[in-house]
């Protein structure tokens, strides 16, 4: 059935169709090799298990080519494989080359310092890739001259980079090892492989020349090139595997030459075979490990593996310390590449991420070094790892209360933080899952990870796994939570590099169920709406199932989605679950199909996080033209309440950002709006988004980006201006789009950029920051901004900015422009002068150029350009409505929240709406609200955007109050269907 319910997923070995007839996977001698290899395996890999972390170094004659051929971007990920992509024969591919290899002297002494700066203990270099070029300097015949390449090795003359590599990291203390590919797409006698620019010849291909070949260069790696720690081959598929590859031969000469070496799965066919010493998932981490075996992920810093010009979603370092935890709690190492260009270089993104690991790992390497995986099936906050007497905790998502939940019995010696002073107080805990209690200190010590190492009086003790919500209100069931019951269904993996997904499978007969155990808090209470992901072929549609809960059953009828791997998201019902622990079953009732169901997650959320629907799109009573323009684009707004809360200053470019600076007045709360007020002409010459704040007393500032920042003054409440003039060596996008009070005559202000306008001579590289700059003058000085988030897998920026009620809390509300994920909210508890987060917001605050006020009652209101997936209004400009305590519950446990603070929302807010303020003709063009509340309660939100089919974008305000939500929101939660329907994801 596997037909059915198994998608392999789409991989690079997929490209290869292998033209000869199968040969056997297991000659005479083959059984017996493995054998003898295993018999002292744990010597050899007692090393390798201390080690943990490695680097893997891809570099070849492809390096030159940056992922372009002829001009031409090819937005493949793996740039290593550009011959393969721009459809290149080996001869032009040589000759264009080989020209371009030009390795710097002493360039891998530079990786060997990078690595042993990041805390990695070993290094793997590709001796040999696809394209058949060797970085070692062979001297088989075929190596020195050829009429295909003219041959393979390619070090500069009087040189050996493979010679060079070696040396460098031994001379570092690192290990040395040798990536080998078994593939080649240029020796006349490898196995056919349909590439366009594989050499045609007419002759019969003689694959024992080719097996000779192999043999020969592994032979002269292993007696030329020192002591070795692995030969890292790569690759095999169920007709070209072990004997395919001489793979008896191969092992016998290994363990002659040097029994101590390691060597790799991939001599058979497999990610995860347990074939060699250890298996080798790519760009994945198996869910729950391998266990019994040894195994190392080898992923890479950016998306391609050789180096590639234009790959610019570089991993941070905060990303792959957590990645390396990840790897090593689950049982395995971490073998993380980089790709150096043509001449050795490293990219600087690179270079910047990994001395990242490095710092972290001069504190916490203990807890990576030597140590076993979890003993713990998940951990809410983070992951955990162990040695003899003790347990590491690493600690992503630091607990707003302090009391850092561990799921264990045993007795504990002491607790500390390591890289901080002092031991930490912990207790226990003996209700229904008895567990530890450690207290944390307010702030953790290191944004990516905390290490918190618990001394041990005996073992460790795991309580029953259970899954609690996030601080969100969502918790989320996984595959691998579920117990399994029952003839056929199991967990399956689908896709076998990088995208790796898992599903419920095979679920043939009735019979069997799926439990997930869960938690509830006494804080998590509540009615909670069930989705879940499911697949199933058309024609085996119209199952029936349940899901048992401690609150009733939910029954359902299962829907066909096109395909057992073509997934949607399902509501299925509703469920009340109280404080304790509870189990979730999942059961079969009818299979009028083949089979049941797959099922790829179950998703619970708390109902009241849900917010109403409103659409104020036809409500013309209250939308109010501020400025309109036949022709001309008028674009990003921001405005300002004055003094006597009733003035409105609304700016705003004659342009797309860029553009002279137009300034208007409204004297009436936003009802009537003056001409274009005369301005300074330096306004005349802005670059960017213009942002108006109130400091107070009269005092306003307006800034304008990109490079310099620059900034204008009024000290009479807008009547006069200043010219606009630099406030520092320094440039941004959105200059200063938030701007928090700090204290008497302090501020903070935030903005964002991509690398190209933060100095003078920026460029772009794929890294977004966000950075703050406090004055502590009342804004007539500006001081050098620092950097309080950087990262490339989301793109954060435009950060609003607001306040929690009582003031003690900032939060900065930010777009994600990758459209990867939502948008992020970052914390700080301590007038910004840390941060926590950021933390993914729910989708319905999905947006961009966010923002807030709170509304007379207390109510907290956001506006911004809807970016939600799948959202009809995306694309809208929308406003949320509803309390602080959900904007900070939404970032998970890291949010902190007082209980004066949440007893004061839940009084003064009847309910989450979300309200559509204007339809926008474009997708793009509208956002970068202003949003004022007046005395009376009215709120005022006025932003640009396409408001009429074929015109240039406007400006309108809108005037509402919550009293009219609030009876719009009465009508429409009665309206509200309660049977399961589909959702949008």
């Amino acid at each position: 059935m596997k037909r059915l319910y198994h998608c392999v997923g789409v991989c690079l070995v997929a490209l290869y169709s292998l033209a000869m007839p199968s040969m056997a996977a297991e000659p005479r001698d083959e059984a017996g090799q493995l054998a003898r290899w295993s018999a002292d395996r744990d010597q050899r890999m007692s090393w390798w298990r201390e080690a943990r972390f490695g680097m893997f170094i891809h570099w070849g004659l492809y390096s030159g080519a940056g992922g372009t051929w002829d001009g031409k971007v090819y937005p493949q990920h793996y740039a290593e494989w550009i011959q393969h992509w721009a459809a290149v024969p080996c001869d032009q591919y040589a000759r264009a080359m080989k020209p371009l290899f030009a390795p710097d002297p002493g360039v891998t002494d530079s990786w060997a310092d990078l690595a042993k700066d990041a805390g990695m203990r070993y290094a793997v270099l590709t001796s040999k890739h696809h394209d058949g070029f060797t970085l070692f300097n062979s001297a088989h015949a075929y190596s020195l001259a050829n009429p295909i390449p003219g041959g393979t090795n390619i070090s500069p003359a009087g040189r050996d980079v493979a010679r060079e590599f070696a040396d460098s990291m031994r001379s570092r203390g690192l290990r040395a090892g040798f990536y080998y590919s078994l593939l080649d797409w240029q020796h006349p006698d490898a196995y056919e492989m349909a590439l366009p620019a594989y050499p045609k010849s007419p002759r019969t291909r003689d694959h024992a020349e080719y097996i000779a070949y192999v043999r020969h260069h592994v032979n002269e790696l292993l007696s030329n090139y020192g002591p070795l720690c692995t030969i890292w081959f790569d690759y095999s598929d169920k007709q070209r595997q072990g004997a395919a590859w001489g793979a008896s031969n191969l092992l016998a000469d290994m363990r002659a030459k040097q029994p101590s070496i390691l060597v790799n799965n991939r001599l058979f066919e497999g990610l995860e075979n347990k074939n060699g010493d250890y298996g080798t998932p790519e760009k994945y981490v198996p869910p729950t490990g391998l266990p019994g075996m040894d195994w190392e992920v080898n992923h890479t810093l950016n998306e391609s593996y050789g180096y590639s010009s234009h790959d610019t979603l570089w991993k941070d370092s905060t990303t792959v310390v957590r990645l390396l935890c990840d790897v090593v709690s689950k049982g395995g190492n971490l073998l993380l590449n980089i790709g150096p260009d043509a001449h050795g270089r490293v990219p600087a993104p690179a270079q910047a991420a990994l001395r990242g690991v490095g710092a972290w790992m001069r504190v916490n390497s203990e807890a990576i070094y030597g140590t076993t995986s979890s003993p713990f099936v998940r951990l809410p906050w983070g992951c955990a790892t162990q040695k003899p007497g003790v347990l590491y905790l690493m600690v992503f998502d630091w607990p707003a209360d302090g009391r850092l939940i561990v799921p264990m019995k045993g007795a504990i010696k002491s607790a500390r933080l390591l890289g901080h002073d002092g031991e930490l107080s912990f207790d226990r805990k003996m209700g229904e899952v008895p567990c530890l209690e450690v207290r944390l200190p307010e702030h953790a010590i290191d944004p990516a990870c905390s290490v918190v190492k618990l001394e041990l009086d005996g073992d460790v003790l795991p309580t029953p796994f259970v899954v609690f919500p996030k601080g969100n209100g969502v918790l989320s069931l996984r595959p691998h939570d579920a117990t399994l019951n029952g003839p056929s269904l199991r967990v399956e993996q689908v896709g076998a590099v990088g995208d790796v997904q898992y599903n419920l499978g095979y679920w043939l007969d009735t019979a069997a169920t799926a439990s997930f155990p869960i938690g509830i808090g006494a804080d998590q209470q509540g009615e909670y709406a069930v989705e879940m992901e499911i697949g199933c072929a058309d024609a085996s549609a119209g199952a029936t199932m349940t899901l048992k809960t401690p609150s009733g059953d939910l029954g359902f009828t299962v829907p066909g989605t096109g395909g057992w791997q073509q997934y949607r998201l399902m509501e299925v019902g509703r469920v009340t679950l109280l404080p304790g622990s509870h189990v979730l079953t999942l059961a079969a009732l009818t299979k009028p199909g083949e089979a049941v169901v797959n099922v790829r997650s179950i998703t619970l959320r708390l109902r009241e996080r849900k917010p109403v629907r409103l659409d104020l799109d036809a409500d013309v009573a209250g939308q109010v033209v501020v400025d309109r323009e036949a022709g001309v684009y008028l674009g990003h707004v921001s405005t300002i309440l004055l003094d006597d809360r009733k003035t409105i200053l609304a700016a705003y470019p004659k342009g797309h950002g860029k553009g002279p600076i137009v300034l208007k007045r409204s004297e009436d709360g936003g009802g009537t709006w003056s001409p274009r007020l005369p301005t300074p002409a330096s306004w005349e010459t802005s670059k960017e988004t213009p942002t108006l704040f109130n400091l107070g007393g009269g005092s306003l500032i307006l800034f304008s980006g990109l490079y310099p920042i620059r900034a204008a003054r009024s000290g009479d409440s807008g009547a006069t201006w200043s010219e606009l003039s630099p406030i520092g060596e320094f440039g941004g996008i959105v200059a200063m789009g938030g701007v928090a009070r700090c204290g008497e005559g302090k501020f903070a202000a935030f903005f964002h950029d991509d690398g190209r306008y933060f100095r003078a001579d920026g460029k772009a590289a794929g890294v977004f920051t966000v950075y703050q700059s406090n004055s502590d003058d009342e804004g007539a000085t500006w001081k050098t901004p620092r950097a309080i988030w950087s990262g490339s897998e989301v793109h954060l920026c435009e950060p609003g900015v607001v306040a929690s009620p009582d003031g003690g809390t900032i939060a900065l509300l930010l777009r994600e422009n990758r459209r990867r994920k939502n948008s992020h909210i970052m914390f700080s508890t301590d007038q910004s002068a840390t941060w926590r987060g950021p933390f993914e917001l729910p989708s319905f605050l999905t947006g961009d150029r966010h923002t807030a006020t709170y509304s007379t009652d207390g109510r907290l209101v956001i506006t911004f350009r809807c970016m939600a997936k799948d959202e009809p209004w995306r694309g809208d400009w929308v406003a949320w409505v509803g309390g602080w305590d959900d904007i900070a519950r939404a970032t998970g446990p890291d949010a902190k929240i007082s209980e004066r603070e949440s007893a004061k929302a839940a009084a003064t807010t009847r309910g989450n709406y979300f309200v559509r303020l204007k339809n926008n003709f474009g997708e793009w063009d509208c956002g970068y609200p202003g949003l004022e509340c007046l005395p009376d309660g009215t709120l005022v939100a006025t932003t640009y955007g396409t408001w009429e089919a074929g015109e240039k974008p406007s400006i309108l305000c809108v005037r509402f109050t919550l009293a009219e939500l609030d009876a719009k929101a009465a009508k429409a939660v009665r309206q509200e269907r309660a049977e399961p329907s589909f959702i949008g994801r």
